[in-house]
């Protein structure tokens, strides 16, 4: 009988998801359009280590991850609505 393979060491987050309420734009820390959301689209933020400056009325995050190429920058808060906060490992 062979040994179980002992088990890999999950790296996970918490990440909190927001729907986007109103059709608005992504910004980048240079304050430069990159993009665009529509709304009912999911917007992750993030919190990490190596976050931009804040900004007090804006999340910085990506757009829907599973659309290749998101964008990753600011929204505008009041285009935001909690959705719930999730626990993602990799």
């Amino acid at each position: 009988m062979s040994d179980p393979r002992p088990s890999r060491t999950r790296d996970c987050r918490s990440q909190r998801e927001y729907r986007v309420t109103g059709k608005g734009q992504i910004w980048d820390v240079d304050g430069q359009q990159v993009g665009e959301v529509a709304s009912g689209t999911l917007f992750f933020r993030q919190d990490v280590a190596d976050y931009p400056r804040p900004v007090h009325d804006r999340f910085y995050g990506t757009v829907d991850e599973v659309i290749s190429g998101s964008p990753t920058g600011y929204v505008l808060r009041k285009k935001l609505e909690y959705v719930a906060t999730v626990e993602v490992c990799a």
